[in-house]
């Protein structure tokens, strides 16, 4: 059978949306790509037809400020053949097209994330000559059986310390004040598993990432006033929030500070109406794999992340 590859976006999705596998692409997703992307994002997105104009794959490579800690060079790519076309070489095909776009525009490696139970789908990650390089997943919190004030003590503890709490929407949101919080984001962030190496993105290019998010949700632990802790929660939806990063800066640790900074933001969701809090965690990062089984956090299917030279 004949098979065409064709650019996707979603200015040209209704064209092709009578003959779209919904379960492989559809317009909110494209949209969302679209909305996330900024000026300076390297971006392709394919779908791979039939002979009648059924799109039965889809192939993505992206760049550039897609994501604020994506290295120099990396493209992230994703791939996704309809079940009943699976074992016919379309994968292959996508692949080729969104690697050979990743090297015609400056790209040394691709990357990409499947869930630990695609066996099927690693083996072929693994012929193609991608290495595994780390494991995380992703865990979920019940809020509407959560009850925050189990952990008043927690709170009592730590305040009668001297440590405050408060929301980075309190503070004033110019250059300056971005600033310090990039700069002390930052810093948490680099003390994550899976974060060596990693380029610190330009301030602009963070901006623009943290730009229209509800800055409110953003708990910083204060001792007088140096911030010594945070947890960042998004409002993903009405009732979904997600829990980014839960850092404490390393002389504060083993105190307390990061379970009650987390209870804050729980908190913050769960005012707002949140049902559900979602995070991930790298697998080596047992001290905050603590807490949130400590919390009531259930683990759900993990992701092995792979990289490959090209």
């Amino acid at each position: 059978m004949v098979f065409k590859i064709i650019p996707l976006s979603s200015s040209d999705f209704t064209e092709n949306s009578n003959k779209l596998s919904s379960e492989i692409i559809n317009e909110n997703t494209l949209k969302f790509h679209e909305k996330k992307a900024s000026e300076d994002t390297i971006m392709h997105r394919v779908g791979i037809a039939t002979a009648d104009g059924k799109i039965v794959g889809f192939g993505m490579g992206v760049s550039g400020s897609w994501d604020p800690i994506l290295l120099p060079g990396h493209f992230d790519i994703s791939i996704r053949v309809d079940k009943n076309w699976i074992n016919q070489g379309l994968g292959s095909m996508l692949f080729e097209k969104v690697t050979r776009f990743a090297k015609n525009n400056g790209g040394t490696v691709v990357q990409c994330g499947i869930r630990e139970t695609e066996q099927t789908n690693i083996a072929w990650l693994e012929e193609k000559g991608f290495t595994k390089v780390f494991h995380t997943f992703e865990s979920q919190l019940d809020l509407s059986t959560f009850n925050i004030d189990h952990y008043k003590s927690i709170f009592e503890d730590v305040e009668w310390s001297g440590v405050e709490f408060k929301s980075f929407a309190e503070y004033p949101q110019d250059d300056k004040w971005l600033q310090r919080f990039f700069d002390f984001w930052w810093e948490l962030a680099m003390d994550a598993p899976g974060m060596e190496g990693k380029t610190r993105p330009d301030f602009e290019v963070l901006k623009n990432q943290f730009q229209g998010i509800d800055r409110e949700g953003f708990i910083l632990a204060i001792e007088e006033d140096k911030w010594i802790a945070m947890s960042m929660i998004i409002n993903e939806s009405n009732e979904i929030f997600y829990n980014s990063l839960t850092g404490v800066q390393r002389g504060y640790r083993g105190k307390g500070i990061a379970l009650a900074v987390k209870l804050k933001a729980i908190g913050y969701a769960k005012q707002k109406g949140a049902k559900l809090i979602r995070t991930h965690n790298d697998s080596n990062n047992i001290p905050m794999l603590n807490i949130n089984q400590k919390l009531g956090y259930e683990k759900q299917t993990g992701i092995y992340f792979f990289e490959k030279q090209i």
